[in-house]
């Protein structure tokens, strides 16, 4: 906002993955008014750890290469994370099932992210 570029009158700034401690929601919340979340529920750890493993390859992740240090991420989600979503109004997040396919799921998240722009 500083350098003027962003525009929040008519831009959207999209945040992947922040924020990530609820220390985190308290911290952005006078500065960044969130209108919508979008939640990928994956049921099935196996599947998590299986794309992880296939982006250390793609992509040379090392740290996605690791099945400890991604059961740890897991962990760190559930134990942490996961309790942004109780510091914001249901009516403003949409769950995706991320168990589908990669398309199925890339396809959900454009609906549901369209759905949004149309209803905001």
């Amino acid at each position: 906002m500083n350098t003027n570029k962003l525009n929040p009158e008519k831009d959207t700034l999209l945040l992947d993955g922040i924020p990530r401690t609820v220390a985190q929601v308290d911290l952005i919340k006078p500065i960044v008014d969130v209108k919508h979340i979008f939640v990928l529920d994956i049921k099935d750890e196996e599947t998590i750890v299986a794309r992880l493993l296939n982006r250390a390859k793609i992509e040379g992740r090392k740290d996605d290469a690791d099945v400890n240090v991604i059961k740890n991420r897991l962990n760190v989600y559930k134990e942490s994370t996961a309790k942004v979503l109780e510091k914001y109004d249901p009516k403003i997040i949409s769950h995706i099932v991320g168990d589908n396919t990669p398309d199925e799921v890339f396809l959900d998240v454009l609906k549901a992210y369209v759905d949004f722009t149309k209803n905001a």
